[in-house]
C-alpha cells in the first residue's frame, strides 16, 4: 500500500520525503521523524534510519518533566499546554507504545505508564459539560485536546483509580457536543473556521 502511495509523488518528491538529514525544531516536531523513520522501516525502505530514530527518541527524554508530563522542548524549555499535553507528545508517546510493543518493549512500557499518570491530572481538565480548560497557545485545537483519551483507549493503558472507561467516553462524547453546539464552528461551505480564541467560555 505505502510503495504506491509513493508512486504518486515525483522522484524530486520522494527523496524529500525520504531524507533524514532535515534540521528539526527541538519541539514535538521530533516525533514526526521518530514516526518517518518508523515507516519507512516498516516498508524495508534503504532510507530508514535507526540510529537517528534511537538518538531521537533518547533526545525527546529530555522534554519529559515526571508525573506524565513532558514540556514541549528540552529541560531550559518552560512551555506547557495541549502540546505536551493531549494531542502531541502524550498521543504520540502512546501510539509509538502500541507500534513498537516487540521492537522497543522497555520505552513501551514506560510510555504507557507515563500515560496512565498523565490521565489521573487530565481528567480534571474538562467539565460536566465537556468543556476543557483553555491551555496555553494550543486552544484553537478545539476537540484535539480529547485525542490524548482516544490513544488511551487505543493503547489499552491502565487508568487510574476513579477513572473509568465509561468516564473516559463520557469526557469525549461531551467534548465534541460541546463543541457542535458553538456559534461559527463551521463556515457557510461546512468546514471548521479557525477561531482560535473566541471560543473561551
Amino acid at each position: 500500500m505505502t510503495s504506491e502511495i509513493f508512486t504518486l509523488f515525483t522522484h524530486e518528491e520522494r527523496t524529500t520525503l525520504t531524507q533524514n538529514n532535515r534540521v528539526m525544531p527541538n519541539t514535538n516536531w521530533l516525533w514526526f521523524r521518530v514516526f518517518a523513520n518508523l515507516g519507512l522501516r516498516a516498508n524495508g525502505s534503504s532510507k530508514a534510519s535507526n540510529e537517528k530514530l534511537i538518538a531521537d527518541i533518547k533526545h525527546l527524554e529530555s522534554f519529559y518533566r515526571g508525573g506524565g508530563w513532558s514540556n514541549d522542548g528540552p529541560s531550559h524549555i518552560h512551555q506547557m499546554d495541549y502540546y505536551s499535553g493531549s494531542f502531541a507528545i502524550q498521543v504520540l508517546q502512546l501510539l509509538y507504545s502500541v507500534l513498537c510493543a516487540d521492537t522497543d518493549p522497555e520505552n513501551a512500557a514506560e510510555f504507557r505508564k507515563r500515560g496512565t499518570l498523565f490521565a489521573a491530572d487530565f481528567v480534571h481538565y474538562f467539565d460536566g459539560e465537556g468543556r476543557a480548560i483553555p491551555f496555553g497557545r494550543s486552544v484553537g485545537y478545539r476537540f484535539a485536546m480529547i485525542a490524548f483519551w482516544s490513544a488511551a483507549v487505543y493503547a489499552d493503558i491502565e487508568l487510574p483509580e476513579g477513572v473509568s472507561w465509561g468516564v473516559v467516553k463520557g469526557i469525549v462524547l461531551r467534548n465534541l457536543r460541546w463543541w457542535q453546539m458553538q456559534p461559527d464552528i463551521f463556515g457557510a461551505a461546512g468546514t471548521l473556521t479557525l477561531g482560535l480564541f473566541t471560543f473561551i467560555p
